[in-house]
């Protein structure tokens, strides 16, 4: 055998050197034909040398176009030094090996060493097989799955695209993933993502809102996962859409907090009753005040006589003011309750949901236990819905209030607030009866309850679960049977300033530089005329009950600052007429204040959303009113129509 070099090697060393080489060689002519294989060899194919000479390669292929590249090359090269790459073998019991194979030689001599890589190639054949099925599990998963590496979409299934509103996944490649997440729900959403890359391997499913291409957002309940992608490391999320469950929950809620309202309704009947009650009592005492003032005037009483009776009808008025505040706010309470049926969220307060919920729960409570509130201070706002947040403490508070036997001297509950750099937490304590140990885990289940038949759904605390869990926090309760209960809520805490009721302090109706002229459209004549005499002071105040006498008004006479409109009356309501006046009077539908009475339609919500100043809860305060007229006509600006 000669070498590249021209050494010609003896016929015995040339047999040792290939016995004794540790892979499996063989020595080949240029029509690839084994003149000889090594003892490693033979044992690798399972046939015996001498039957191995005089085999052609070709015959010991896996695939008959094996070699054919081989073939090709070696008939037109004087010398060989080539790596042949991987080639696939036949063993004699049927087994496909797989080889890879380097060729050294010259003339007729090929000397071509055969490394046994099956093994690995086993492997990388069964991670081809199983990556390409992950793709073929993700790419038809119903749930919505984006890998991203460094915060870029590297994949994205179509699941994912449509329920996003793109037209295809591949649109969403490259695309940074924070920008497909709600803009409050960020934060949170980045945190995850660096406790994935810090020290994580997954991260527990959460509610995030997902924005959709079209503007609209969508609820998803998304996780995360490390995953080799592509062979680099990636993050895998998955979200499941939760629009329906969230519809179905929204159900419950509202039945939960229909019997809620049941259970209060004697209740909050009681709390309207009693202010109504001196509320009626003082006009009736006002008027017969004045009627004596009158007579005093007719027979020209000493002043001092007029004096004093003025001074009892400005005393009955305050009462009966303070009468009619009790129950405007028990009105304003029972709508901020009810627009837990929106399902919108904002930066709220918690103790103010929790006035809400003491507020409404004050009858049932007043003769069942003692209410302690230990406050740490102001807490920083929350993202939720005020009306939906309430309904949970309310519930909670009527169970502690349920738990209780009669004895009103003891029975005690304590709500307690505290708050740290991330969360607000919520304690609501109990002295009553407590919950068997066998029944905590089962607690929130929905329809589970340890009530008599007929005393509870099962509903509430599920509900509560459900609610809390939404805004991104987490409910739990300790027990003791006969010793009291304590639940906990903790909400994760965002920046901003929580909402706020409007002022409830009087005006200031002196020193206006000009006195205005106002349209109220109102199908209530009460109302209309009683707005004109809280109005006097600012100027001329016409009166019109339905929008078709506005209409013709504003025709005869345009010359109108400020249309004060309900939004719903028997015609086309306040919105139909603000709409007419784009047509007819521009300059003066941009100077339309709204009123309204109760819950908007979705359609008058469309409308009023990006505009929330310019609606007015009935009822509302002269002082609320004047502000929003004062925004819309400053000083500075002309009169319209003039």
């Amino acid at each position: 055998m000669s070498s590249s070099g021209g050494m010609v090697l003896p016929e015995e060393a040339c047999r040792s050197l290939l016995d004794h080489w540790a892979d499996g060689t063989f020595l080949l002519d240029r029509s690839l034909t084994i003149r000889r294989a090594c003892d490693k060899a033979a044992r690798l194919l399972g046939i015996s040398t001498d039957r191995l000479a005089g085999t052609s390669l070709v015959d010991l292929a896996w695939d008959p176009g094996t070699f054919d590249d081989m073939r090709t090359d070696l008939p037109g090269s004087a010398s060989i030094r080539r790596a042949w790459g991987i080639r696939s073998l036949r063993a004699s019991d049927g087994r496909r090996l797989f080889v890879e194979m380097v060729a050294h030689g010259r003339d007729d001599e090929i000397v071509c060493i055969a490394h046994d890589v099956t093994a690995r190639a086993s492997v990388e054949e069964r991670l081809a097989r199983s990556e390409a099925s992950f793709r073929a599990l993700i790419e038809r998963s119903c749930d919505m799955i984006a890998v991203h590496r460094e915060g870029r979409i590297v994949y994205a299934n179509s699941a994912l695209a449509t329920l996003l509103a793109w037209t295809t996944a591949d649109e969403l490649v490259g695309s940074p993933l924070i920008e497909l997440v709600h803009p409050e729900d960020r934060p949170q959403t980045a945190e995850r993502i660096r406790s994935l890359r810090d020290d994580s391997s997954t991260v527990p499913f959460v509610e995030v809102r997902l924005l959709r291409k079209d503007g609209g957002h969508l609820p998803a309940w998304v996780g995360a996962v490390n995953v080799v992608f592509d062979g680099l490391p990636c993050i895998l999320a998955i979200g499941r859409d939760m629009t329906e469950q969230r519809r179905l929950q929204a159900q419950l809620a509202l039945a939960d907090r229909m019997a809620s309202l049941g259970t209060l309704a004697a209740g909050v009947a009681h709390e309207i009753n009693n202010p109504l009650t001196y509320v009626l009592l003082g006009l009736d005492a006002v008027s017969g005040r004045l009627r004596r003032a009158r007579k005093h005037i007719e027979r020209g009483a000493p002043p001092a006589e007029l004096s004093a009776t003025l001074d009892d009808v400005d005393a009955l008025l305050e009462t009966t003011t303070e009468g009619a505040q009790r129950v405007r706010k028990i009105v304003w309470d029972l709508r901020r309750f009810g627009r837990a049926e929106e399902d919108t969220r904002a930066l709220v307060s918690v103790e103010s949901a929790i006035d809400l919920a003491v507020g409404m729960a004050t009858h049932e409570l007043r003769h069942r236990a003692r209410v302690e509130r230990h406050d740490q201070g102001e807490m920083p706002p929350v993202s939720a819905n005020e009306g939906r947040l309430a309904q949970v403490f309310l519930n909670l508070l009527i169970n502690a209030a349920h738990s209780f036997p009669q004895q009103v001297d003891r029975n005690r509950i304590d709500i307690r607030t505290q708050s740290n750099e991330t969360s607000v937490v919520v304690h609501i304590s109990d002295n009553g009866s407590g919950i068997a140990t066998e029944h905590l885990p089962r607690l929130f289940d929905p329809f589970f309850t340890t009530k008599p038949v007929g005393m509870g759904t099962g509903l509430g605390l599920s509900v509560c679960h459900g609610i809390i869990s939404s805004f991104g926090g987490t409910i739990t309760v300790e027990s003791t049977l006969g010793e009291g209960s304590t639940f906990t809520v903790t909400l994760p805490t965002q920046l901003g300033p929580p909402s706020q009721r409007p002022s409830q302090s009087r005006p200031d109706m002196s020193g206006r530089p000009r006195r205005l002229r106002v349209l109220v459209v109102d199908d209530e004549e009460a109302i209309g005329r009683s707005l004109g005499a809280a109005l006097a002071s600012l100027g001329e105040i016409v009166t019109a009950s339905t929008v078709a006498r506005a209409k013709e008004m504003i025709l005869v006479d345009p010359t109108f600052d400020i249309v004060l409109t309900d939004v719903r009356m028997p015609d086309e309501g306040g919105l139909g007429l603000r709409r007419w006046l784009k047509d007819h009077h521009p300059g003066l539908s941009g100077r339309v204040l709204f009123m309204t009475g109760g819950r908007l339609e979705d359609h008058e919500r469309a409308e009023l959303d990006d505009q929330p100043e310019l609606l007015l809860v009935k009822p509302f305060d002269c002082s609320d009113l004047v502000t929003r007229i004062e925004a819309l006509v400053s000083p500075g600006k002309p009169r319209l129509g003039r």
